[in-house]
């Protein structure tokens, strides 16, 4: 009898736990459409950063989002977008070179820092930018465009560590995956 209730207990959580997670595709799947409809109406550069960055702050739980794209012919990296706690900020353009930012466009990975944030940073030659304050959590994706990496989506936490499961770094891989098309077909469109 034990076995039996116990064999079927496991199917039972088995299938719970696949319902979940394919509730949680299915929510995925409707957050990257909508983002995909949202930037298929658009054909101005800025136009598209601006909405899949508001989108993105929607979604994720960060106090500071930015896009970051490379000009690979000056090896500068501008952040058309950067948002945190809610204000705009129009940031300097800085060199391509060391820190996490370049780190994920050179190493055309994302990079996830979840704890230990500050000796991480310090090893990959992070400076301060912002307002200063030091987050916890920080989550960086390529944009890739053919094969060139174009740019970073990029989520800071500074009230928590483990603010970025890898669930919600590959949604925004698959958003940053987008983003690189559509940036691609707006220069397309100005050329």
């Amino acid at each position: 009898l034990l076995t039996t209730l116990a064999s079927s207990m496991s199917v039972a959580l088995e299938s719970a736990r696949l319902f979940v997670e394919t509730e949680q595709r299915a929510a995925e799947l409707a957050i990257v459409n909508n983002i995909s409809q949202a930037i298929a109406q658009r054909l101005d550069m800025q136009g598209i950063i601006r909405t899949v960055g508001d989108k993105v702050r929607d979604i994720f739980d960060a106090q500071v989002t930015f896009i970051g794209l490379v000009d690979h012919a000056t090896k500068m990296v501008g952040l058309p977008y950067y948002v945190e706690d809610g204000t705009h900020f129009n940031e300097e353009p800085f060199p391509l070179g060391e820190g996490l930012t370049s780190f994920v466009i050179n190493q055309r990975k994302r990079l996830i820092i979840n704890e230990d944030f500050i000796a991480i940073a310090i090893k990959l030659g992070a400076k301060p930018s912002g307002s200063g304050k030091i987050c916890k959590s920080w989550a960086g994706v390529p944009i890739v465009a053919g094969e060139r990496v174009i740019g970073i989506i990029s989520l800071q936490n500074y009230e928590r560590e483990k603010a970025f499961p890898d669930s919600d770094v590959n949604l925004m891989t698959t958003i940053a995956s987008s983003l690189g098309v559509a940036i691609e077909n707006a220069r397309l469109f100005d050329e």
